[in-house]
């Protein structure tokens, strides 16, 4: 993984004593830094900051513009945290225009985004732990939807462990039938649905879960067919493991990212209509996010097992990783209704309230898929993507 770390750089002018701003510093205490140093009130006294990924300053008086710009001078990225009193605000105006010629810089305001700060902290600390997992790679019409391996490592310390089809088959004979039912959840299933496939989806399940082993996953999943592997990336879904469809390594990246600040599952889905509002579809989804779920068929195949889920009324997040690593495109809309709205496409189906302009959106890069989030996470994401070094592109043009 790369070597993230941060430091939390207090600094005030000399005019005030450290107890008359010490109030300002007892919740930032709580916070997740690597290194929490006692205010600053001389440059003379500043501590070697470039091993850091990001230095986050309180700047907790005005007066501390030259004191700023050193800091700036010092570190690869940072973070003006600013508040509402004592000129803090017009001290970090005053810096920015400088300091952002000098490293990446960013200001934001301890009221109220300083919970934002530090879930998007411990939301790039879960991201880049670890390995992800392919299973037989990305499928074949995935033509825009993919990642270079060596990039990945390069930019993110990520590596991707590659499983092929073949081994996943080996795994799969292991499974046995009393394994794969303890896989069926007891949820509603339609009268289309096959009980042979139901089994043979419970022990995709279990394949897989032995495989990921708690890593994200994606498996090039048409190669399964007559099997269907939606219901088990639904169960890993549920169960906080990011899970992608058809080996999309963008999607299940973007998925690990809006899952590690959020703690709650995404849906990646197709992007299937656009002649209105924003309508999104897929044959799987994590019940977590639904009032409803039901147990059917796959959609392109007319086999298998698919999930029709109706996805909850409220604020959502939509978000992609685009494959060059270097954006996420990023928006944010309301579920207006779901559920199976058409029967021309994948089983679990959203309209959403946000207008689109076609040509707009082939033009971002985000291919065939975007990925869902419940709730207003847009603060977060951006200042993930800023600690990441990756520029945001809005879903919408303003």
């Amino acid at each position: 993984m790369v070597d993230f770390s941060s430091a939390l750089l207090p600094v005030h002018s000399e005019i005030h004593d450290e107890a008359s701003v010490r109030g300002k510093l007892n919740p930032l205490l709580r916070l997740d830094f690597d290194e929490m140093f006692d205010p600053i009130i001389r440059s003379s006294d500043l501590p070697k900051l470039d091993d850091f990924s990001v230095v986050v300053v309180p700047v907790l008086t005005g007066g501390t513009e030259h004191l700023i710009l050193r800091i700036a001078e010092m570190s690869r990225s940072i973070i003006l945290l600013a508040f509402s009193t004592n000129n803090s605000l017009a001290a970090c105006l005053e810096a920015y225009p400088e300091i952002s010629k000098m490293t990446r810089a960013e200001i934001v305001l301890e009221d109220p985004d300083l919970p934002n700060l530090n879930r998007a902290l411990r939301g790039v600390r879960r991201f880049l732990k670890g390995e992800i997992i392919s299973v037989g790679g990305p499928s074949k019409w995935l033509i825009h939807n993919r990642v270079d391996r060596s990039l990945l490592t390069k930019k993110l310390g990520l590596r991707i462990g590659v499983i092929p089809m073949e081994e996943f088959s080996r795994i799969l004979s292991e499974i046995g039938d009393e394994e794969a039912l303890k896989e069926i959840p007891e949820w509603e299933i339609g009268e289309e649905v096959d009980s042979k496939d139901l089994l043979e989806a419970g022990r995709v399940c279990a394949a897989l879960r032995r495989i990921s082993a708690g890593r994200p996953i994606t498996i090039r999943c048409f190669d399964l067919l007559p099997r269907t592997g939606c219901l088990a990336l639904c169960r890993l879904l549920d169960e906080g493991i990011p899970a992608a469809c058809e080996g999309d390594i963008p999607s299940l990246l973007t998925m690990h990212l809006l899952m590690s600040i959020s703690g709650k599952p995404a849906w990646m889905a197709n992007i299937s209509d656009l002649r209105r509002e924003l309508f999104l579809a897929h044959c799987t989804v994590p019940s977590r996010i639904t009032d409803h779920v039901r147990l059917t068929t796959h959609f392109e195949s007319g086999g298998g097992v698919g999930i029709e889920g109706k996805i909850l009324r409220s604020e959502v997040t939509l978000a992609k990783i685009l494959p060059s690593l270097n954006e996420i495109v990023l928006g944010k809309c309301r579920v207006l209704r779901s559920g199976r709205i058409s029967e021309g496409h994948c089983r679990t189906q959203v309209l959403t309230d946000l207008r689109v302009d076609p040509d707009y959106l082939a033009r971002l890069g985000v291919g065939s898929h975007l990925v869902i989030v419940m709730g207003d996470l847009t603060k977060e994401v951006k200042l993930v993507a800023f600690l990441l070094g990756m520029k945001v592109r809005p879903l919408t043009q303003t």
